[in-house]
């Protein structure tokens, strides 16, 4: 769990002033907030459920944020294959009913947004290849309280808080819908060890600088998917927010090869560097990787742009293969 202040941001930050076009999904131009909590990776099995127990959720209840935000991988199907609807519903009702694991009494009391990221999509890795997407967005978004928009492919969405000089923009990403596969495919979802098998060929594809040499991984394909993309550009260019928080379940800015990020994506990744460049008060949220992280790549002269990835909010990664990894690498 993370904590994000806005207050801060908007005091020191530059404003834009243009009139907004590109209208939000949810509105609320009275209400002006100054905190926001946000998290990822919760998987209900490492949850402490005995009656004395206090969970991450009063943690965060005593921050008195004003709104949650989901990061991604808000539950862990027990599957390693592609996980059914049934399953799904079934890890989100646990979510929401049962009051051991402290999220059922925690998100009726503040406002919950949300993205999705691959395990609550419904398998280890998986993007554009998922069976059934508009049914298991469905069912996530019924989780996060939201309603589907039947016009755009993804549950990519954004809020904001408040009028000029003190406006917030949130806006969430979807990189599953559309993502199209690594150089080498992942194999996470589908053999024994495919998670740790995965990070190593993704370890090999940048060491080996795969993407200069294999011609079908020179153009290493979408993540947004071009719909998307123009919503995103729409939704930056036409803001008169002070503050955009943009969220990304997968990191942007970090140089690690190992886990999923958009660095798999250069093409894509610039694309999105170049499109918040300059525009107000930016900061990025990420999750996945089950440990805290800030990145500034220090853009441009002008301005920074902040990364703040959540540790997960159930477990870390400091074992085993990967919390080696790090500890030999940090």
């Amino acid at each position: 769990m993370t904590l994000l202040n806005t207050g801060g941001a908007i005091a020191i930050l530059f404003s834009l002033f243009i009139l907004s076009t590109a209208q939000s999904d949810v509105t609320f131009p009275n209400k002006t907030i100054s905190k926001l909590a946000f998290g990822s990776c919760h998987k209900r099995k490492y949850v402490n459920t005995s009656a004395a127990a206090t969970t991450i959720w009063n943690a965060i209840q005593q921050e008195e944020a004003d709104a949650f935000v989901w990061t991604g991988d808000s539950v862990y199907p027990p599957t390693r294959g592609v996980a059914s609807l049934d399953l799904l519903q079934e890890e989100y009702t646990q979510m929401k009913r049962n009051a051991s694991l402290g999220y059922a009494p925690f998100h009726s009391t503040l406002e919950v947004y949300g993205t999705w990221d691959d395990h609550d999509f419904g398998g280890n890795d998986l993007g554009v290849e998922m069976p059934n997407k508009p049914e298991r967005a469905a069912a996530f978004l019924d989780f996060v309280g939201a309603t589907r928009n039947a016009t755009r492919d993804g549950i990519y969405s954004s809020v904001e808080w408040g009028t000029p000089p003190h406006k917030v923009k949130l806006i969430l990403l979807d990189t599953r819908w559309h993502r199209e596969p690594h150089c080498i495919p992942s194999v996470a979802h589908s053999v024994p060890l495919g998670a740790a098998i995965s990070c190593i060929t993704r370890w090999l594809t940048a060491g080996l600088l795969l993407s200069n040499r294999v011609k079908r991984c020179q153009h290493a394909g979408t993540i947004l998917g071009e719909k998307q993309w123009k919503w995103l550009e729409s939704q930056l260019h036409e803001s008169n927010a002070q503050v955009h928080v943009v969220v990304s379940s997968i990191q942007v800015l970090t140089t690690n090869p190992v886990m999923e990020s958009w660095g798999h994506y250069p093409q894509e990744r610039h694309r999105l560097l170049k499109l918040l460049n300059g525009v107000s008060g930016s900061v990025l949220l990420s999750g996945d990787v089950h440990h805290a992280e800030i990145s500034d790549p220090n853009i441009s002269n002008k301005q920074t742009l902040l990364e703040v990835t959540s540790s997960g909010m159930t477990h870390t990664c400091a074992t085993p293969l990967y919390g080696y990894y790090l500890s030999a690498t940090v």
